[in-house]
């Protein structure tokens, strides 16, 4: 991930090279990280015609699971990358709650397209784009794959925290950002706390054994 962030500064300086060495760099770690290739095609105006384009694709994808992602796994696997069919046909579903959250930045800046971005920056466009991939990996969760599609949608999550409290700034006046950013914030840390307090019950899965036991089998 680290990789990946530090190459994001060259996507939109065009420093190509850079950017995809530090891609490949990552996918050493991997593999899926080389899906962060397809940054450079996110650098124009959200909800325009690539936007549209990646929507059909995962709807097409959600409908067609099996046949689609099995081609992906073939051609992948021709290539020598080493793909996880245990992973990716994995009969778990996201919860739905969870995809509706990340699909928060992306739905806001569809609904107030115009205003966001008559004047946006290729920054802005960017971040935006990477919120909206990010949620449309997810959605593919619904389907199966849950841990999986988690796990690469995350590759690009900063793009919602970067993303929306711009989106607030830009569409209220200050006084009601302010408000609204509040509001936000109260809501998403309630999803937080639904999420790993009730749905994972975070607290008693990572309370199992002591920080001494923990430490003690790192050298196991």
């Amino acid at each position: 991930m680290a990789f990946l962030l530090f190459s994001v500064p060259y996507a939109l300086d065009k420093k190509y090279v850079k950017f995809f060495v530090l891609v490949l760099l990552a996918a050493l770690f991997h593999n899926y990280a080389i899906g962060f290739a397809v940054v450079p095609l996110l650098m124009n105006r959200p909800w325009g015609k690539t936007t549209w384009i990646m929507a059909g694709i995962t709807l097409f994808a959600m409908a067609t699971y099996d046949q689609t992602l099995g081609v992906v796994v073939e051609q992948a696997e021709i290539l020598g990358a080493e793909m996880h069919e245990d992973e990716i046909f994995y009969e778990s579903q996201l919860n739905i709650l969870r995809v509706l959250v990340y699909w928060v930045p992306p739905l806001i800046a569809l609904l107030f397209n115009g205003r966001l971005f008559c004047d946006s920056s290729r920054v802005e466009r960017f971040f935006t784009n990477i919120s909206i991939l990010c949620a449309m990996i997810l959605s593919l969760g619904l389907v199966k794959g849950a841990n999986l599609m988690a796990r690469m949608a995350a590759y690009f999550e900063f793009g919602a925290c970067i993303s929306l409290p711009w989106m607030i700034k830009k569409i209220f006046t200050k006084d009601s950002a302010r408000l609204v950013i509040v509001l936000a914030g109260i809501l998403y840390f309630g999803y937080f706390y639904y999420e790993f307090a009730i749905n994972k019950n975070f607290g008693a899965n990572y309370s199992a054994i002591t920080l001494r036991e923990f430490i003690q089998s790192l050298f196991h």
